[in-house]
């Protein structure tokens, strides 16, 4: 009898030990699994951050070339708005109203008659044209008060500049505009374009 007693011992001491081996090895295994989860559990979080974290996102858009699409470069370009601005001149009377009065500053002859013959055909009422007191280098026109309007047309039909149009002065080269509303002082350039054959005393 003592001797099965002691061979129940042994065996149940046996078997004692393999249950606490056994639970060991479940324990470190469960804490290789935890240790392993961790590292992986922060990789993934990581990788979910990436995933999510705000990009800025740039589009590019494509052009097909045969098989393959490739970038397509787009410029727009602003058109600023152009404004014209419209000067309009003063009234001015009816030409049969006007009275030019033509008056040579250069040495061309016959330049004023041939001046004043164009007015004229143009219903301008043209005085007897004159010779300046002196030469100018430039035609300048002048008006009266109240014939601004008309001196422009006058400008206008003889191809001078407007910016030549100006009040009547104390220095004009003609000895008297008596009767006159537009008096024209002419100079080489337009004597050149209104030169012609037609007989005239100045």
């Amino acid at each position: 009898m003592s001797r099965g007693r002691h061979a129940r011992r042994r065996r149940s001491g046996t078997a004692g030990a393999l249950k606490g081996i056994a639970v060991v090895a479940v324990a470190v295994g469960i804490g290789s699994f935890v240790a392993y989860q961790l590292p992986s559990g922060r990789a993934q979080t990581e990788r979910t951050s990436l995933v999510h974290s705000p990009r800025p996102v740039v589009s590019v858009a494509r052009r097909s070339v045969g098989h393959h699409s490739a970038p397509v470069r787009r410029t727009t370009h602003s058109t600023a708005a152009t404004t014209t601005t419209t000067t309009s001149l003063p009234p001015s009377p009816p030409p049969s109203e006007v009275k030019v009065l033509v008056a040579n500053a250069t040495q061309v002859q016959h330049a004023a008659g041939d001046a004043t013959q164009f007015l004229i055909s143009h219903g301008y009422a043209g005085l007897a044209p004159v010779n300046a007191t002196a030469q100018r280098s430039s035609t300048t026109i002048y008006f009266e008060p109240g014939y601004e309007g008309a001196a422009f047309e006058v400008a206008t039909v003889l191809g001078v500049a407007l910016t030549d149009v100006q009040p009547v002065s104390s220095d004009m080269p003609v000895a008297s505009s008596e009767g006159a509303d537009v008096i024209v002082v002419e100079g080489p350039g337009l004597a050149s374009r209104m030169a012609s054959s037609s007989p005239s005393s100045t």
